[in-house]
């Protein structure tokens, strides 16, 4: 239970910390997710996971295909009537839609794939597992937003995200969601335009 718990400070809270505190650069900020992606990969390792431990599979594709284009759908359309009065389309750059895919899956990972098999290790309550990974999710991305409705966002697509991986746990389709409402806020809503910028 210790290390578990000394897991989830050194890989969730102490990056956020050091990244809030300027004592890791802004610029650093995909260098210190790839790292963390590292370090996920090799605690899992350490726990002996399989990729299906992890959510990485293909033997559900078609069951859970559904309900991930129906929520990703929604939450699109959700998205975009919000920031209606921002809708600025940009000219499509495929380096950024692969960053955009990368970042989201290298996300994903870590923070489903990854920490709700931690945290089933801490509890077996998944009211206490949603809500911890939803607080941890939403705090990485206080780095990039400070605004109160880019904040209400991040808590319901954390809250959202954290529930489908928890009824289907799929690393590959939740990645793919994950990716197009990214590319949504990216594109269309202006939203985290320094998150990409070079």
């Amino acid at each position: 239970m210790i290390v578990e718990l000394l897991v989830l400070f050194i890989m969730f809270i102490l990056p956020v910390i050091l990244c809030r505190y300027k004592i890791i650069g802004f610029n650093y900020r995909f260098l210190v997710l790839l790292m963390l992606s590292l370090l996920a990969a090799a605690f899992s390792i350490f726990y002996g996971w399989s990729l299906m431990t992890l959510g990485i599979t293909f033997n559900n594709l078609s069951i859970d295909l559904v309900p991930y284009i129906l929520i990703t759908a929604v939450a699109s359309m959700a998205l975009i009537f919000i920031y209606k009065k921002h809708l600025k389309p940009l000219p499509i750059i495929f380096s950024t839609l692969f960053m955009i895919l990368l970042i989201s899956f290298l996300q994903e990972f870590v923070y489903r794939g990854f920490m709700m098999p931690v945290l089933g290790l801490l509890t077996k309550n998944y009211f206490l597992i949603i809500l911890i990974n939803v607080l941890l999710f939403w705090l990485v991305h206080t780095i990039y937003i400070n605004d109160l409705k880019s904040h209400i966002i991040i808590l319901a697509g954390g809250l959202i995200f954290a529930i489908m991986y928890i009824l289907y746990p799929n690393l590959i389709l939740i990645s793919i969601s994950h990716a197009v409402l990214n590319a949504i806020a990216v594109y269309s809503c202006g939203l985290y335009k320094k998150e990409f910028r070079a």
